[in-house]
């Protein structure tokens, strides 16, 4: 099932998302803001987290979203849904940008 997610990120990484996809920290590229939830690319259900929590002064990617398997845990699916906003998704691949906005 197709979902439409958010993701925060420096404007600085803008280009090579859009242009080469996400990459997944821990292994692709260096963590950058933890990995409370396993490795993988950290995403938002609604707006207000990522605008009002992570989105100071960056830019927020709106994405299409295939979650296949969703787990409340780390170690199960791939896809990790800790709470009722957020989704953390294993492989890059389930990601596709679509939209980007600048605040």
């Amino acid at each position: 099932m197709e979902m439409m997610v958010f993701h925060v990120t420096g404007t600085e990484n803008i280009q090579s998302i859009c242009l080469e996809s996400f990459k997944v920290g821990g292994q692709d590229v260096a963590i950058t803001n933890g990995a409370a939830y396993g490795q993988g690319v950290y995403t938002a259900k609604g707006q207000r987290t990522p605008m009002c929590t992570y989105g100071r002064g960056e830019a927020v990617i709106l994405c299409k979203a295939l979650p296949c398997k969703i787990s409340n845990n780390v170690g199960g699916g791939d896809s990790c849904a800790p709470n009722e906003d957020w989704l953390a998704f294993k492989k890059a691949k389930q990601l596709l940008p679509v939209y980007v906005l600048h605040f």
